[in-house]
């Protein structure tokens, strides 16, 4: 079947667009409610109601705090204080961002909602909890403390030089979309590594991190 644009497939009615985003044979783990999916929840649930319910209080249940990007500050200021970090801890840059965007239609975004309808009982979850942990945060402390993180994200942005270039600029550790990415060039020896973890993709972090857990826990390992 002949691929589709994007605008076309927001074109279809529901059902068809139901149809042309179940996981197939080829793409077994790629489809609709893609976090739902990912955090278990059945294919075959995906319509029922009370099973999305009780698969969202479970998940709840898990996850004390979840992220959400669109207030990843209050997020990060959160997750600061329940695992007991400095600012510094959790100073970020902008990563994997497309450099184009294109606003969504009202109806657009109704017919993404009711197709991705466990994913989106899932966000709206987490989003009110979000935000009732920020109003017992404390609107002000949180203002306070989100100032605080900007400054100190800005000031370690200027310290690694971060710009925004292409991706045949970008090393393949660095390297996420394909339109372009950040690219860092430390002022100072003592900045680099810091500078260079935080432009590192997930994969290429995540493997960094492993072999230094990995040189932590071999010598344990052998004396036991």
């Amino acid at each position: 079947m002949q691929s589709k644009s994007f605008e076309e497939f927001l074109e279809a009615p529901v059902e068809e667009m139901r149809n042309r985003s179940t996981r197939t044979a080829s793409f077994p783990r790629i489809g609709r409610n893609q976090m739902s999916f990912d955090l278990g929840l059945d294919e075959r649930d995906f319509e029922d109601e009370d099973k999305v319910e009780a698969f969202v209080e479970g998940i709840r249940e898990a996850f004390p705090l979840v992220l959400i990007v669109e207030d990843l500050e209050e997020s990060l200021v959160l997750l600061r204080h329940r695992l007991c970090c400095s600012l510094e801890d959790v100073v970020h840059f902008s990563r994997n961002v497309r450099s184009e965007r294109k606003p969504l239609k009202p109806d657009e975004r109704r017919k993404l909602a009711e197709l991705n309808a466990a994913d989106e009982a899932l966000y709206e979850a987490f989003s009110t909890d979000l935000r009732r942990k920020v109003l017992a945060f404390g609107e002000g402390r949180m203002a306070d403390e989100k100032l605080a993180l900007r400054c100190l994200s800005e000031a370690w942005a200027r310290e690694c030089r971060v710009r925004s270039v292409s991706q045949g600029e970008i090393p393949p550790a660095v390297r996420l979309w394909k339109n372009s990415a950040n690219l860092v060039a430390p002022r100072h020896e003592w900045s680099r590594e810091a500078c260079s973890l935080m432009a590192f993709n997930s994969v290429a972090f995540l493997k960094t991190l492993r072999a230094r857990q990995l040189e932590r826990t071999l010598p344990l390992m052998v004396l036991y």
